[in-house]
């Protein structure tokens, strides 16, 4: 039992240690990246986690209002992942993957439904989905050491907060229909 007390501690102290630096582990050894890789890495896994949930909509929503918004953001994300990915290689090509699962969503339930369900599913989702993101651009706003990822960030925290606060009122209107 002493044994496990003294690893905990240990694990907490190592990660305490290292809060405030972007540690990546990678072919058995730990490696000290820019916070940059780590935004760029994580807003790539969630821009494609949206653009998928963006693609079903496009295809399967009952409200041509839905389908329009999910073609914008699938085309805004798209062009932000490109950026993305271009920074990736361009300045980080060396840096180990950040391994981010938050980006990771069901997508069985909304394949199942269809119509006004689908559509309300769908938004509750993004409604879900849009905070990650806003999150993640504020920060990166806040804490890259480059200033083309800085306004990104930014930009893309306002666009995600644009865009949730119309799915709101969206969502408020068709599930009282």
């Amino acid at each position: 039992m002493m044994c496990i007390q003294k690893l905990w501690i240990f694990v907490f102290s190592f990660f305490v240690l290292f809060l405030g630096n972007e540690v990546a582990f990678a072919n058995g050894a730990f490696h000290k990246r820019p916070y940059s890789v780590k935004f760029i890495d994580e807003m790539s896994a969630h821009h494609e986690g949206g653009i998928k949930m963006a693609e079903m909509a496009i295809a399967k929503a009952y409200h041509s209002k839905l389908k329009h918004m999910a073609q914008m953001m699938k085309k805004d994300q798209q062009e932000e992942l490109m950026k993305l990915q271009e920074w990736r290689r361009r300045w980080y090509s060396s840096s180990p993957e950040y391994t981010y699962n938050g980006a990771e969503m069901d997508m069985s339930k909304l394949e199942r439904l269809s119509g006004l369900e689908f559509d309300i599913a769908f938004l509750d989702s993004m409604i879900m989905h849009h905070p990650g993101a806003i999150f993640l651009g504020n920060e990166a706003a806040v804490r890259s050491e480059r200033s083309a990822i800085r306004n990104l960030g930014k930009r893309i925290a306002k666009a995600q907060e644009t865009e949730l606060n119309e799915m709101r009122a969206l969502r408020d209107r068709w599930a009282i229909d």
